[in-house]
């Protein structure tokens, strides 16, 4: 039986460290002012599905 993740707990342990580095990442572009808003964001996101 797999074992079972409590995501409650702490779920930051249970990040990789590349999930970790991802996270760190946005929120440092997030404090300097790189940021899209969600319609932009989901207009690009929809861009990419229409090859």
């Amino acid at each position: 039986m797999a074992e079972k993740i409590n995501y409650t707990r702490d779920w930051w342990g249970n990040l990789s460290e590349a999930e970790k580095r991802h996270i760190d990442a946005g929120i440092a572009d997030a404090e300097n002012g790189r940021k899209i808003s969600s319609k932009e964001f989901w207009d690009k996101l929809k861009g990419q599905n229409e090859n």
